[in-house]
């Protein structure tokens, strides 16, 4: 009974340390990716031309469901923090841009604001074109061109679009370097899936940088802390992620001699040395993100280390517990079965040891037979023959019998069921029991009684010094841990919520539940002293020689006394019917068996005893829930009120997307 309702409770709390736990990783993913897409084989060329344009060329897929709409917006203004002047914004060349849908053997191509929207089926439409709902298309910036895409079949995982365009004045030239800081690859509000980017330099004979004072041509990246830089040389700069979040981009910012791009009309130039500027910031960057990377690895791996350790550490504890406070002592006795009374103590508080400190209505039902078998109470038919199936017996209760070697809660089980229920008399019928408690007054008096009985026998077994109790405060000594536990799980979860590093929430659910678990534990330990031990194991080898008796050709049958004893204990371990079944198959074989003045001259009376006292009880609380219901009803209800209830270096470029 107390590991399954150790276990029970420990997986409630394992469920709601679960969900706890899951909430700070659900919502890192719903932040990571609230869009209903996805792109997937993402593939961007970007060109810096000798004019001081960039040139964009995207290839991508996109995964989603049920929609026939892409939309996009594609920003091309630059973050006037990393600008030198404030007229040196750049401008998008309309000419180059295209957008072109190849799904399967179909393709479908327009450039910007020219020939028809609407191509067979399908519709491409620019700014201030109407889109396939009939409403204009707008931006939400006023440096942006947008667009919508229409298949009348739908998106599909293998539709492939290809995007041109070019963006004017996108480099910044100074006397001594060129600039180009631009996120190739927006954020466009969605997750993107193997990611490939290349920058494509004008044509040089200069070396790749590896660090600021070497080399000629210098790189940085920004935006996402899962790209990495790959194949580079003074040509092409390119780089990988094999996801990118909906809050990440890939922002490139890339300096390299001036010639590389002639100064002449159009371009962006600046009339000053650049590289000192663009050095400030780039090292301002660099120390912000460097710095977002030690507090990421700081947490991530103290995080790690410690939950790792505690875990460690707790499990030792619930080994530790066991081992000392927990597991049983060895018992003497080691025998498979035992044929007599294992002690003399009444079957209540055998109930009590057998069942780890719980009173149950089988220890009730004993009780009742107990005192029948020892003369206290006597059985009348009461007119009803010995076959009904319920027959109402009546209970005479002998007041002139010796009272002094009843328990206390023995003698209170006569004032309950006599002086209480039988109101004084010395008789009571079965199904006065179940009358008696058909109303709500009576019903609350048999609750309290009993409770007071169930308490009365649970102090009584205390006293029997069956449980060692003093194990079980030694253990809760190690509840300290638990506090810490739960410190510690809060803390791996803050991390799991301001960093993202959703791993991490394993070990915050695996610490919080085996913290509560412990307290939960050590609350539960109930092992048994050296003598409590002992009687237990000769009970249970008492129980199943009980169950299994008449299997034993060489056992000598003792007298129907003996066994009359035997069958109150069997009523208190629930098994009183297996018993008396096979007594009476053992007296069919055996000569001269009188059992009328004993229990067993009663068929099953063990099943009727135990059928009343547990209907009395369920009756009782019916009555009183019953009458409870009907006093609110009449009451009338009440009314109620309620309510509704890393980083960048400031770069051009941008864009934003979705689907419907």
């Amino acid at each position: 009974m107390r590991k399954k309702k150790l276990i029970i409770s420990c997986l409630i709390v394992a469920f709601i340390c679960l969900i706890i736990s899951i909430l700070p990783v659900v919502f890192n993913l719903l932040d990571e990716d609230d869009s209903n897409f996805s792109y997937n084989n993402m593939n961007v060329t970007a060109t810096i031309n000798t004019d001081g344009s960039l040139s964009m060329h995207e290839e991508f897929t996109l995964e989603t469901n049920s929609a026939h709409t892409y939309i996009r917006e594609i920003i091309y203004s630059k973050d006037n923090k990393s600008n030198y002047s404030s007229d040196n914004q750049p401008s998008f060349d309309d000419e180059s841009f295209k957008v072109t849908v190849i799904n399967g053997d179909k393709t479908i191509s327009r450039n910007y604001l020219q020939g028809e929207r609407i191509i067979g089926n399908d519709i491409i439409a620019f700014d201030g074109e109407k889109d396939e709902l009939g409403d204009y298309i707008q931006g939400s910036v006023e440096l942006s061109r947008n667009f919508i895409v229409y298949l009348s079949n739908g998106i599909n995982k293998n539709t492939k679009y290809v995007i041109d365009y070019k963006i004017n004045k996108a480099v910044n030239i100074f006397n001594d370097v060129c600039e180009l800081n631009w996120k190739l690859i927006p954020s466009l509000d969605a997750k993107k899936k193997n990611v490939n980017l290349t920058l494509n330099l004008p044509d040089n004979n200069y070396t790749l940088g590896t660090s600021q004072d070497e080399g000629d041509i210098h790189y940085y990246g920004y935006g996402g802390i899962n790209s990495k830089f790959t194949d580079c040389t003074n040509k092409q700069i390119k780089a990988f992620a094999k996801k990118l979040n909906s809050n990440e981009e890939m922002e490139v910012l890339c300096y390299f001699p001036s010639n590389m791009i002639p100064v002449k009309e159009g371009t962006n130039y600046f009339d000053q040395n650049g590289e000192d500027l663009i050095l400030d910031r780039v090292n301002v960057n660099l120390a912000e993100e460097n710095a977002y990377a030690k507090r990421y690895n700081t947490y991530k791996y103290s995080a790690l280390v410690i939950s790792i350790i505690f875990i460690g550490l707790i499990g030792f504890t619930y080994f530790n517990i066991y081992r000392k406070y927990d597991k049983e002592l060895k018992a003497s006795f080691d025998g498979e079965y035992y044929r007599e009374l294992p002690a003399s103590y009444p079957p209540a508080e055998m109930g009590y040891l057998y069942n780890e400190e719980i009173v149950s209505s089988n220890d009730l039902s004993a009780t009742l037979m107990d005192l029948i078998r020892r003369k206290y109470i006597s059985i009348d038919q009461n007119g009803c023959s010995l076959t009904e199936k319920t027959p109402n017996y009546k209970l005479i209760f002998d007041r002139n019998k010796d009272l002094s070697e009843l328990t206390e809660y023995e003698g209170y089980l006569l004032y309950w069921y006599f002086d209480v229920m039988a109101k004084g008399g010395n008789e009571i019928t079965l199904n006065e029991i179940d009358k008696f408690v058909s109303t709500e007054s009576d019903a609350k008096k048999y609750s309290e009684c009993n409770k007071i009985w169930g308490d009365k026998v649970l102090s009584v077994g205390k006293k029997d010094n069956f449980f060692d109790d003093e194990a079980r405060k030694n253990a809760q000594k190690f509840n300290f841990m638990a506090p810490l536990g739960i410190i510690l799980a809060m803390y791996v979860l803050f991390i799991v919520f301001s960093f993202g590093i959703n791993f991490l929430a394993i070990f915050g659910f695996i610490i919080a539940t085996a913290s509560v678990c412990l307290v939960i534990y050590t609350r539960q330990i109930r092992r048994r002293s050296q003598k409590g031990n002992e009687d237990f194991v000769k009970w249970k080898a008492f129980k199943k020689f009980l169950e299994e008796f008449s299997h034993f050709e060489d056992y000598p049958m003792p007298s129907i006394i003996v066994w009359e004893h035997y069958l109150v204990y069997a009523t208190s371990f629930g098994i009183a019917d297996v018993v008396e079944k096979q007594l009476r198959t053992k007296f069919k074989e055996m000569e001269n068996v009188d059992v009328s003045d004993t229990l067993l001259y009663y068929p099953s009376f063990n099943n009727y005893i135990s059928y009343r006292v547990g209907r009395a009880s369920a009756l009782g609380k019916q009555t009183i829930v019953t009458a409870q219901a009907q006093r609110m009803a009449k009451s009338g209800s009440s009314g109620g009120h309620g309510g509704f209830g890393g980083g960048s270096s400031f770069g051009g470029g941008g864009g934003h997307s979705s689907v419907r």
